[in-house]
């Protein structure tokens, strides 16, 4: 195994001497598991310049020192282990996480690991907006529910707006919504579902505003219309007209109608 990793690392070695202002960095191998599930990652972590304060007798001395940075994550991938296994084409083993300002690993690193794609901002807010809409809603000591799932939406909505990094990390809002004891709980329920995401991620504006419901009533009528279907194929509001196309509403409205005409 030591000579696949030392093989390996040459080869980056060699991406990386061809790229422009690539400054490379340490490369850590993790082979971990969580909830049950193996992973195995290859962390990039930049080099940085740094000073040791140490006491030498009654004498507080200064020390030189190059450290490894291990506040942000330069580059990394992450391997599901279980889904490599499992060599299902439709779902994504390989998740690449990059702190870069665009959110996009470099061409090297990408070729390295031999990524066909990434798993960009986008799609981890999109599937973080899709387990906030069907993970079970916190409860509170008599196991009552604490919000609609319309009201849980804008909770968590409002919470990562309110950062100004715009951040949504999985952990913390697993502690805020759920408790320290649930730390965990929306990575539990993306593995248990197969779901390919991030831990910590920032978030994509428009996949963000899915959270978004927008209410609206007259006398008799009233809409709870997902921001993303606004203006979509299924729904349409237009001068003075509301047009929704979809079988599965008319459906139920009939169903409903003709048992209550029948009551």
């Amino acid at each position: 195994m030591l000579t696949i990793y030392t093989k390996s690392l040459d080869d980056l070695k060699s991406k990386i001497e061809k790229e422009p202002f690539a400054t490379g960095g340490y490369y850590l191998f993790v082979d971990y598991e969580i909830v049950n599930k193996r992973y195995i990652s290859v962390v990039l972590l930049r080099k940085k310049n740094g000073i040791n304060i140490f006491k030498q007798g009654n004498v507080f001395k200064v020390d030189g020192t190059e450290n490894i940075n291990i506040d942000k994550i330069a580059m990394a991938f992450r391997l599901n282990y279980d889904l490599f296994l499992a060599n299902d084409p439709n779902k994504n083993y390989l998740a690449i996480i990059s702190t870069q300002k665009d959110g996009i690993a470099s061409g090297y690193f990408i070729d390295w690991v031999s990524a066909g794609g990434l798993i960009k901002n986008s799609k981890n807010t999109a599937s973080f907006v899709a387990i906030i809409k069907t993970i079970d809603i916190p409860t509170d000591e008599d196991g009552k529910e604490m919000y609609t799932r319309s009201s849980f939406q804008k909770a968590v909505y409002d919470s990562v707006n309110l950062r100004k990094d715009k951040i949504i990390n999985m952990r913390d809002l697993g502690r805020q919504f759920y408790g320290e004891e649930n730390e965990n709980k929306f990575f539990e329920f993306a593995v248990n579902n197969d779901l390919t995401i991030d831990p910590e991620f920032k978030r994509d504006s428009k996949r963000w505003k899915g959270l978004v419901t927008i209410i609206a009533t007259i006398p008799g009528i009233t809409l709870n219309v997902d921001y993303l279907k606004i203006n979509s194929d299924e729904f349409k509001a237009e001068d003075e007209t509301i047009i929704i196309k979809s079988k599965k509403l008319v459906d139920q409205i009939k169903k409903q109608y003709e048992q209550q005409r029948n009551s």
